[in-house]
């Protein structure tokens, strides 16, 4: 997934990380299966304001999800 999004920065298109599915098919957020946008919305508030093309935020993000994704 980082290196996807690696790709969408250097296309300049601003990317940010999204809550995933989870193995038992709830999605990653503090609703868990009561969420009605499972794995399609942002893992952070204000998305809009902060999607960037910064190569360096989003190696930090991507590396945070997927330390968290192990927990």
């Amino acid at each position: 997934m980082m290196d996807a999004a690696l790709k969408y920065a250097e296309a300049n298109i601003p990317v940010i990380p999204l809550h995933w599915i989870c193995e038992d098919g709830s999605c990653s957020c503090k609703t868990r299966s009561d969420c009605d946008s499972k794995g399609k919305h942002s893992l952070y508030t204000g998305w809009y304001n902060n999607s960037t093309t910064d190569v360096e935020q989003i190696r930090k993000w991507w590396t945070n999800v997927n330390v968290n994704k192990n927990l």
